[in-house]
């Protein structure tokens, strides 16, 4: 089999993940990369091009003095008058000096690549040894004659083309500039869709969300308003369905009241007891039905440490064999009452069919897992989603003695996913069951 390389797969890796440092790349890189091409064609052509010719203007005029100085006669009389002329028709400083040690001459530059180029082309024009030296702002020509060295001062500024600087100030001013602009212009644009994200998290876990002002570019404005307008048609369903089924509870719960009373002041017989029985049955199957389609628990979402609501649980249960390895506090933003709950049923659904227990929690960078692990006889594969549908039965019969109603892992879940949460049922290393509650941090 072939492999490929992809390199945008690799790239990937060290690209920023955020939608902010995505925009500002999206928009300085183009920006960057034409000014590295100005750059680059500028210093390997018109660069060049002006400092070599500049440097053969430096050229001429040097050929010109050292000429000058050898055709001239008696120079010690007539120097500062030779010296004057040069000055005055070439702008150089002129200086002789008497050295006959012609070998300690090498034809070198002490600056590049500005003094490669003058030098090549002082080579083509002075056929005498001589030296190019840079001191502070000044060039020195020296050149060895039999006359003498002959040192000729020339201001660098005639070689470094003045456009130099500025163009290397552009080049990293620019991006910097657009850079600064683009970083913050996208923080304002970004800022709306992170009160958004927050808010869509919030809710999604069902915590109470902040009153959020639509903000922004046009498209972002568009998305808060559907946000709101879909939140606000879910509280509204939600208190719907609470207000209703309360209302049917209690049309259900006054006539079962009733016939308590009325069974109850009637003769004991085997008959009375199992109509009790069954009235009993029904008004817990109502609590089940209400707590169900209800969805959620009075009161506010609070800090929670989330050991102490698993030991409230299991207190609930006294002298069974719950094995609990408890840990450091873990704190979460959820609703006790309702993750008690949740606990609560897992844990009796596993005492029913299982002789042990273990809780254990696992702290991840951004979540908690908790693992309820039993040793009864499991779940089959095929049957694990089927068990969270609601008023689903594994055993088959009726009794909700042995079969329960069928809501105790619908309620679970439900409660979990409003959490932001997810539950998974796996194979246990018991040989039993493995519950697996994950939640957010």
């Amino acid at each position: 089999m072939t492999l490929f390389f992809h390199p945008f797969q690799y790239l990937k890796k060290f690209l920023p993940k955020t939608l902010f440092g995505r925009t500002l790349i999206i928009v300085i890189a183009p920006v960057v990369f034409v000014q590295m091409i100005t750059t680059y064609i500028f210093i390997d052509r018109h660069l060049e091009k002006v400092t070599e010719l500049l440097a053969k203007s430096i050229t001429v005029k040097t050929n010109e003095v050292v000429n000058i100085v050898l055709e001239t006669s008696h120079i010690k009389d007539n120097f500062q008058s030779l010296r004057n002329y040069i000055f005055t028709h070439f702008e150089l400083s002129l200086e002789i000096k008497e050295d006959e040690d012609a070998q300690s001459w090498a034809k070198k530059s002490l600056f590049s690549p500005y003094g490669d180029i003058l030098t090549k082309e002082l080579e083509k024009k002075i056929f005498y040894p001589f030296q190019v030296n840079l001191q502070d702002e000044d060039i020195f020509i020296s050149v060895k004659t039999l006359r003498g060295t002959i040192i000729i001062k020339e201001k660098l500024k005639h070689l470094i083309p003045r456009t130099t600087s500025l163009l290397l100030w552009w080049a990293v001013a620019t991006p910097l500039l657009f850079l600064a602009i683009a970083i913050l212009f996208m923080r304002n644009q970004i800022k709306p869709l992170k009160r958004l994200a927050e808010a869509v998290d919030d809710f999604g876990k069902g915590r109470e969300t902040t009153v959020i002002k639509p903000a922004g570019s046009f498209e972002v404005r568009k998305l808060t308003y559907a946000f709101i307008s879909m939140k606000e048609r879910i509280q509204r369903q939600i208190t719907q369905r609470t207000e209703m089924l309360a209302g049917v509870s209690h049309d259900l719960r006054t006539p079962l009241t009733r016939m308590e009373l009325q069974l109850a002041m009637l003769k004991n017989s085997q008959s009375i007891k199992d109509l009790q029985s069954d009235v009993r049955e029904m008004n817990k199957m109502i609590e089940d039905y209400l707590a169900f389609a209800k969805g959620e628990e009075d009161g506010p979402y609070e800090e929670i440490d989330v050991s102490s609501v698993l030991q409230s649980a299991i207190s609930l249960f006294p002298n069974k064999p719950i094995f609990f390895k408890a840990s450091s506090s873990i704190y979460l933003i959820a609703h006790p009452l309702s993750l008690k709950r949740a606990f609560t049923n897992i844990i009796e659904n596993a005492l029913k069919y299982a002789s042990s227990l273990w809780i254990s929690m696992q702290l991840g960078p951004d979540s908690i897992k908790i693992h309820f692990e039993d040793n009864g006889p499991g779940i089959p594969t095929s049957k694990r989603e089927a068990v969270f549908r609601p008023f689903y039965r594994l055993e088959g019969s009726r009794n909700s003695e042995t079969g329960g109603s069928g809501l105790g892992l619908a309620i679970t879940r439900d409660i979990i996913l409003r959490h932001g949460g997810t539950i998974e049922l796996k194979d246990s290393l018991q040989g039993g069951l493995l519950v697996v509650i994950s939640l957010p941090l």
